[in-house]
């Protein structure tokens, strides 16, 4: 019954964020505000599950809610590679806000992980991915092989040769 319960509610889910889609495009064309609501939602999906699987000791329920992460994962990644490519990377400064966005990329479903490699390289280069984050989502993307350091600078580093 339960598990009835967590797919009714993962379809629920998923179908009124699909919707949003259509809105996205219109809704975002110099605004702000918005922009900022749609990306802390977006940052919020992709953390709260995560933070409640964390805290679960049933494998079923576990599972139920890995699939309701995985499909918000390929929305929130869709989502964000769109406004990346119309708008530029939304980092802190530029939205005056203080979003973690990266966070969404660091989840990216290994389809769109070459995509999302090339278009945060684009970003980085233009200033807008600032370089701790990059090298932490690369690293993320690449398996999380060996342990980042910071150097004297404060700047993260890590091996990317194999990236």
């Amino acid at each position: 019954m339960k598990l009835k319960f967590v797919i009714v509610l993962s379809l629920f889910l998923i179908n009124s964020i699909w919707s949003q889609n259509t809105e996205l495009d219109i809704k975002l064309n110099n605004n702000r505000e918005y922009l900022i609501k749609e990306l802390t939602k977006m940052v919020h999906d992709d953390q709260n599950i995560r933070t409640l699987i964390g805290e679960l000791k049933d494998q079923e329920k576990e599972d139920s809610l890995w699939d309701i992460q995985d499909s918000l994962d390929r929305i929130n990644i869709v989502k964000l590679i769109t406004i990346t490519k119309k708008y530029g990377f939304p980092n802190p400064d530029r939205l005056k806000a203080p979003l973690s966005v990266w966070l969404i990329f660091q989840h990216t479903p290994k389809e769109f992980i070459q995509e999302v490699k090339i278009l945060l390289k684009k970003e980085n280069e233009q200033g807008r991915f600032y370089n701790n984050e990059f090298n932490l989502v690369l690293w993320h993307l690449g398996g999380r092989i060996g342990l980042p350091t910071i150097n004297d600078n404060g700047v993260l580093k890590i091996d990317l040769r194999n990236q």
